[in-house]
């Protein structure tokens, strides 16, 4: 425990110094003086003052809010954000199969099966081709340059 960063150790080390050095009955005038002195310092108008504008500062804040009338802004920004933590902890729960595991309550969706005997849906199939060449179709026809790239010269001209 520490006071204004004085902890118990140095506070009993200070005592022990004053005894030593004021006595026992100067110990005993001087914690009256001290008390005293205190007393006026407390009891004072200054004091008060200070007391009130520290209550003031204290308070501002919220002062400000209710007048602004931010308090329902407020509660809308903390609602919101306690959307924005769900939605990033359902996101998390969600597993790669593309199923949602619901972690938080313990329970999780069934993954989808195939049963023997059923016939698993498969994506659409693409139709076959029949033509497997590169040739652009202006020049499938044409039999001179059929084995030819398209774009060649014929062969002997420069």
């Amino acid at each position: 425990m520490e006071i204004f960063g004085v902890g118990i150790l140095e506070v009993i080390l200070i005592l022990v110094v004053a005894i030593i050095v004021l006595g026992p009955d100067g110990m005993v005038k001087s914690a009256q003086s001290i008390g005293l002195f205190m007393r006026k310092i407390i009891k004072s108008p200054i004091w008060a003052q200070l007391m009130d504008t520290q209550r003031e500062l204290r308070d501002m804040p919220t002062r400000l809010v209710r007048e602004a009338g931010l308090e329902e802004d407020i509660k809308e920004l903390k609602k919101t954000s306690q959307d924005i933590k769900r939605t990033s902890q359902e996101l998390r729960n969600i597993d790669i199969t593309g199923g949602m595991g619901l972690k938080a309550s313990g329970t999780t969706l069934p993954p989808a099966t195939v049963k023997p005997g059923d016939t698993p849906e498969l994506s659409p199939t693409v139709p076959e081709v029949k033509d497997h060449s590169i040739a652009p179709p202006e020049l499938k026809d044409d039999s001179e340059r059929a084995g030819e790239p398209p774009d060649s010269e014929p062969p002997g001209q420069i």
